[in-house]
C-alpha cells in the first residue's frame, strides 16, 4: 500500500506543482521550499495521500499549496479549493455563536446548564462559561459515539451524558471534552427555539463571510472535496472516512470548510470582530487544560492560545486532520489540513510552518 500511495503522491505532486499553488504576491522561493519541507516532513511519515497548506502574511504575500491526491482510487490531485471535514475547529464557531447571544443578553456566561438541558449531573452548578472553557467535568461521550457512529443521534449523546459519571466537580480543573460543545448546541437551541446549525450559520458563518463553510445535516460533501483517509492503529491499512454522520460530533465537530474560509475565520476569531471588546477579552482569557494527557495547554472560551500568542484550534474526525492559527501581533495566518491517523498530525505540521515564517533562518 505504501508503494501505491507514494507513486500516486509523486505523480500528483508534479501535477500540483503549478495548479496546486495559488498566490496573490507569493513568498520567495526559498521560504516556499522550507514550507514544503516542513509540512511534508509530518504528513509523509504517516503515508498521508493528500494534504494542503495555506500561509497568509500581513504584507499581502501568501502561499497556498496542495500536495498528493484527493482520491486514492482515481489519483485525482488535491486542490487548494477542496472542501474537507474540519472536526473540532467547529467548536470555535459554536463558541462565538454562544458568545453573540451573551452579548445581546439572551443568555449569560453564568447561566446554569440546568436551565437549558435538565438532568445532567451537577447541572445546577455547571455554567455556560465552564462549558465553553472545558471546565465543566461532564461525561465524555465520544468513545460511545465512535463505537456506533452511523446509528448515533444527538438525542443519544444527551442521554449518554445524563447517564455517565462526571469526570470531576465543575470548575475544579480543565479537561478537553467534546461533550461540552454538544451540550452547547442544546443551549443554542433552547435559548433561541431554532436548530443549532441555523443559529451558527446566522450568527457566525454569514457575518464572517464564510460562504464555503457548512454545518451538514447529511453525510454528503460539497464539491470539490478531498476524501478522508485514516488508520485505526499504527501500521494498519488506511480506511476511507469520507462519509461521516453529522449527528455524531454535531456542534462539537461536524463542520466542513476550505483553506481560504478557515484563514478568514482564524483572523475573525482572533480579532474578535463579531464580539464586543469586553466579551472578546473574556474569550481569550485562557486557563490550563489537559489535552491527551498533557496538562499544559492554554484554552480560552472555544479557542487555544498557542506558544508565541497564536490563536486558533485543531480538529480531527476520522480521515481529516486540521489546524488553524492567527498571530495577532504580526497578522500572519496559517491553515494546515490533511489525511492522517490522529488529530495531532496537522497541529504538528502547523507548528513547524509557524517556525519557518517566524524565523527566516528556520528549516523544516
Amino acid at each position: 500500500m505504501r508503494i501505491t500511495i507514494a507513486s500516486l503522491w509523486l505523480a500528483a505532486l508534479c501535477a500540483t506543482a503549478a495548479a496546486g499553488t495559488a498566490t496573490a504576491e507569493s513568498l520567495d522561493a526559498s521560504t516556499r521550499d522550507r514550507l514544503d519541507r516542513a509540512v511534508s516532513s509530518v504528513f509523509v511519515q504517516y503515508d498521508s495521500p493528500g494534504y494542503a497548506l495555506g500561509v497568509w502574511m500581513p504584507d499581502g504575500r501568501e502561499y497556498l499549496r496542495a500536495y498528493g491526491v484527493a482520491n486514492r482510487l482515481t489519483g485525482a490531485p488535491t486542490s487548494v479549493d477542496d472542501h474537507w471535514r474540519i472536526g473540532s475547529v467547529t467548536k470555535t464557531m459554536t463558541a462565538v455563536a454562544v458568545l453573540r447571544l451573551v452579548d445581546r443578553g439572551v443568555i449569560s456566561l453564568d447561566d446554569r446548564l440546568q436551565r437549558f438541558v435538565p438532568g445532567i449531573a451537577f447541572g445546577g452548578r455547571v455554567t455556560v462559561r465552564q462549558l465553553l472553557g472545558m471546565r465543566s467535568g461532564v461525561f465524555e461521550v465520544i468513545p460511545k459515539i465512535l463505537a456506533d457512529p452511523f446509528r448515533w443521534s444527538v438525542a443519544r449523546s444527551i442521554a449518554a451524558i445524563r447517564r455517565g459519571a462526571p469526570q470531576f466537580r465543575p470548575g475544579t480543573r480543565g479537561v478537553y471534552d467534546n461533550s461540552n460543545y454538544i451540550l452547547l448546541g442544546r443551549v443554542l437551541e433552547a435559548a433561541t427555539g431554532r436548530a443549532a446549525e441555523d443559529v451558527i450559520r446566522d450568527e457566525v458563518l454569514v457575518p464572517a463571510g464564510l460562504a464555503q463553510t457548512t454545518l451538514p445535516t447529511t453525510m454528503g460533501m460539497p464539491g470539490p472535496f478531498r476524501r478522508g483517509y485514516w488508520s485505526p492503529a499504527p501500521g494498519a491499512p488506511l480506511q476511507d472516512g469520507t462519509r461521516s454522520n453529522p449527528a455524531g460530533a454535531w456542534t462539537a465537530g461536524n463542520g466542513i470548510s476550505t483553506l481560504r474560509d478557515l484563514a478568514r475565520w482564524a483572523t475573525v476569531l482572533s480579532d474578535g470582530s463579531l464580539l464586543s471588546p469586553g466579551l472578546h477579552a473574556a474569550q481569550m482569557r485562557w486557563t490550563r487544560i489537559t489535552v491527551d494527557g498533557d496538562p499544559g495547554w492554554r484554552y480560552g472560551l472555544g479557542v487555544f492560545v498557542y506558544p508565541g500568542g497564536w490563536r486558533g484550534h485543531t480538529g480531527y474526525i476520522p480521515g481529516y486532520s486540521t489546524a488553524m492559527a492567527h498571530d495577532p501581533s504580526s497578522g500572519a495566518t496559517v491553515v494546515v489540513t490533511g489525511a492522517g491517523p490522529m488529530g495531532a498530525v496537522a497541529r504538528t505540521a502547523m507548528f513547524k510552518v509557524i517556525r519557518v515564517i517566524s524565523d527566516p533562518a528556520a528549516g523544516g
